[in-house]
């Protein structure tokens, strides 16, 4: 093959093409197509791998929800912990006990028991400690997600899906009293496109329509236009096409916050209230956000 031939095929390839390969035999590519029959075979197996790690997190969820049972009541100030349960670790693993003792002396005196039940806020400044999700919380956001009191997920086989739950008390913004957002997956690879095969897909995303009451929605400003909200992840419906194309990069993105929500800040929300945990590397939810108003201008065109 000739240059001329070589950027030719160059140019109608979606992937570079290794120099190597226009140096092979007709004998030699054969071996490598039959190959390729090998690596699919491989992949149906990551796919059935990814398959049974789904249904473990099903059977998951359920033993993490009863045991984040005990998380929430103390949370709402429905259960009193004992001495017991309170001493057995330091509010800070890092700091040598003696001076953290010294530090919470100081800390009693500007802020002495006021008979306030629970963990007032947790969950807010669980997601302000995260920098996937804090960063999404605007000013505005605060006060609603001080009513925010308990966050879960649950998880199905058939179809394949997680679901957030976020429950709320009674509060002055919105009706609901709990907001879930469900990820149906695959795990399947396409037979189309085998080779394109990196482990689950989000296949549609659905949010909970929130009830605002008047005056009262932070995702809106005084015209009714959109504003920038935690609460617009929530109200959310995505949909792929069941056509193996890429995935959607704003679906990605959401998956990817869910995601992060359900496997680290879920399971680790006290670091994240203590500030022991945190998210630095990752997402960039700026991508989600911009995405959003990307649709918000398509709508208003639309309307137009």
């Amino acid at each position: 093959m000739d240059v001329h031939e070589a950027v030719d095929l160059q140019e109608m390839a979606l992937d570079p093409i290794p120099e190597h390969i226009y140096k092979t035999s007709a004998d030699v590519r054969r071996r490598v197509r039959a190959l390729k029959t090998v690596q699919e075979e491989i992949i149906k197996q990551e796919a059935n791998f990814f398959k049974e790690i789904h249904d473990l997190e099903v059977k998951y969820a359920a033993i993490y929800d009863e045991i984040n049972k005990s998380r929430a009541a103390v949370v709402m100030g429905v259960y009193e912990p004992t001495e017991a349960e309170a001493s057995k670790h330091p509010l800070l693993q890092s700091i040598e006990s003696t001076d953290l003792q010294a530090f919470e002396e100081e800390w009693n005196k500007s802020n002495p028991s006021t008979g306030v039940a629970g963990v007032p806020d947790f969950w807010l400044n669980v997601f302000l400690q995260s920098h996937s999700i804090g960063d999404m919380i605007t000013d505005a956001d605060q006060p609603v997600l001080k009513h925010l009191v308990d966050v879960t997920y649950k998880a199905t086989s058939e179809p394949q899906t997680f679901t957030l739950v976020f429950k709320f008390k009674p509060n002055e913004y919105f009706e609901n009293t709990e907001i879930t957002k469900t990820y149906t997956v695959s795990t399947a690879m396409c037979p189309q496109k085998p080779f394109t095969y990196t482990g689950p897909s989000v296949q549609s995303i659905q949010g909970t329509k929130i009830q605002w009451k008047a005056g009262k929605n932070v995702t809106k400003d005084e015209k009714g236009n959109d504003v920038a909200s935690v609460f617009r992840f929530f109200e959310v419906f995505l949909q792929e096409e069941p056509d193996c194309d890429d995935e959607d990069a704003e679906m990605h993105v959401d998956f990817e916050i869910g995601q992060k929500i359900r496997d680290e800040i879920i399971p680790r929300a006290v670091l994240y209230y203590t500030g022991e945990a945190t998210d630095e590397d990752g997402i960039d939810e700026d991508d989600f956000l911009d995405e959003l108003s990307d649709d918000d201008e398509d709508d208003a065109v639309m309307e137009e």
